[in-house]
């Protein structure tokens, strides 16, 4: 995969590969500071709920803000009793802060290509410069910066207050290590203690044709990254969330086999709120 928006069926993907994932923490950093246990998982898990509505981000290249924001943050935030069910965060607002650290740190570096892409729709993004903006500032609630609407016309400290309230703790890279078995275990624990996964994923023709069942890769037919979530397991497989809509998948939720995500999934990460 490279740098280069993939623009068509009717969405810009411009999902990009995170940086410096070899400096990542990992899951024996997270149970060394009692983030992750050794308790087995149980054998199912369903993060699927009334309140927990899919999204659609629509013809836009904001699925990192939809998977981080409406799928991981929001659902766990929810579960630990600092939000109410109706409090729903905004994807935009990690979006745009997203491209914006990711462009930073890309003039740090040193690319003598470096140019503002915050504005640009098909300005690429990745999911450890979300992640780090959640970390750092938080996320801004839905109601003060909504996907379709004006920007936000309060002061700029307050807002950051308010986003603040949204912050999370720490993530951890889980697909460390080149056995898929670890990742599985990775998953399932984080899933069973935490709740959903962030992942980017390859997206091949069965998951661009949103088929409920992924259970075969075809890696002749996958073009480019996309942002999702993990939300539950059963048996030797995952239910994947997309912000795609309520049409792809079933309801907005696909199963995908252990086979399949071996070769879809390039990064997945873990998140502590």
């Amino acid at each position: 995969m490279t740098d280069t928006p993939h623009v068509g069926d009717g969405y810009v993907a411009n999902v990009a590969a995170s940086p410096g994932r070899e400096q990542d923490r990992t899951p024996e950093e997270a149970a060394a500071v009692g983030h992750l246990t050794e308790d087995p998982p149980p054998a199912a898990v369903d993060l699927q709920a009334p309140w927990y509505t899919v999204g659609d981000q629509g013809k836009t290249g904001s699925c990192v803000g939809w998977a981080l924001a409406d799928s991981v943050v929001w659902r766990q935030l929810v579960r630990k009793g600092r939000l109410a069910e109706e409090d729903r965060l905004s994807p935009r607002f990690l979006w745009m802060a997203a491209k914006e650290v990711r462009t930073k740190a890309t003039e740090a570096d040193g690319a003598p290509d470096w140019r503002p892409t915050t504005f640009l729709e098909q300005g690429m993004v990745d999911v450890k410069s979300a992640l780090d903006v959640a970390r750092r500032y938080g996320i801004a609630f839905e109601e003060d910066l909504p996907f379709h609407g004006d920007l936000f016309p309060g002061g700029v400290e307050h807002f950051y207050d308010v986003a603040g309230r949204n912050k999370i703790a720490a993530y951890y890279r889980l697909d460390t290590g080149d056995d898929p078995a670890a990742w599985f275990e990775h998953w399932r624990r984080w899933i069973a203690q935490h709740g959903p996964v962030l992942v980017t994923v390859l997206v091949d023709k069965a998951f661009g044709d949103g088929v409920p069942l992924l259970d075969a890769f075809d890696p002749e037919t996958a073009s480019y990254l996309h942002a999702a979530a993990l939300v539950g397991y059963s048996g030797d497989g995952f239910l994947v969330r997309c912000s795609w809509g309520t049409t792809w998948g079933r309801d907005g939720y696909a199963a995908a086999t252990e086979d399949y995500l071996t070769q879809a999934v390039a990064e997945s990460y873990g998140v502590v709120v």
